[in-house]
């Protein structure tokens, strides 16, 4: 019995250890570029003025910098259209909203 927990509790920290390196390789290997904003000015919206509170954007930049699809962001950015990015972006609704106002 007391092997199988010591094997769950490494299988867990390993998946972990494994979410953290992933993480940290994004954020690392992007030079820094945020998304958010030219996504944002896509759409017609200044990050500053976005009306948005400072928690959410702070947790929006959090999102933009660990996402993904950033490959498939920087194509939809080199197309200058408006609509599409719903599909991949975690931040769609927040920028919705901010379109709107």
């Amino acid at each position: 019995m007391q092997t199988l927990v010591l094997v769950g509790a490494l299988a867990v920290g390993g998946l972990f250890l494994y979410a953290v390196f992933v993480q940290s390789w994004r954020m690392l290997h992007d030079n820094g570029r945020l998304r958010l904003r030219r996504v944002l000015a896509r759409n017609g919206v200044a990050m500053a003025a976005a009306g948005a509170s400072d928690y959410e954007m702070a947790c929006a930049t959090r999102r933009c910098v660990g996402c993904a699809d950033k490959l498939q962001c920087d194509a939809w950015l080199a197309t200058h259209r408006h609509e599409g990015f719903e599909a991949f972006c975690p931040n769609a609704d927040l920028i919705a909203r901010c379109a709107q106002r």
